[in-house]
């Protein structure tokens, strides 16, 4: 069946998820006009104004790793929100408060 002649079916169904590689042109050409939604890294703001220029009706979500950080991420936007360092720091300020806590 085609799907993109149903009425009220819209005629892109998936979801892009960045991952890895620097964009390219390419790619964001192709994202606006296959999918309906793009989960991108949260450094990517400049694909996020290109994709919701071209296609204002386009959900765009902002990709966030909350288990782990990252030591190679640069910054100053981390996916975990947090750097590598700033974790390592709030880590062992908790273990030093928890283990002073039990003695």
């Amino acid at each position: 069946m085609d799907f993109a002649s149903v009425p009220g079916m819209p005629h892109r169904h998936g979801a892009w998820i960045r991952y890895g590689d620097p964009l390219t042109d390419a790619q964001i050409a192709f994202a606006i006009e296959n999918y309906r939604v793009a989960i991108l890294q949260p450094w990517e703001t400049a694909a996020l104004e290109q994709l919701k220029s071209a296609r204002p009706d386009m959900t765009v979500l902002c990709y966030k790793c909350l288990s782990s950080t990252r030591s190679y991420e640069s910054g100053p936007i981390y996916t975990s929100g947090v750097s590598y360092e700033e974790a390592e720091e709030a880590g062992h300020s908790r273990c030093k408060a928890n283990s002073t806590a039990a003695s």
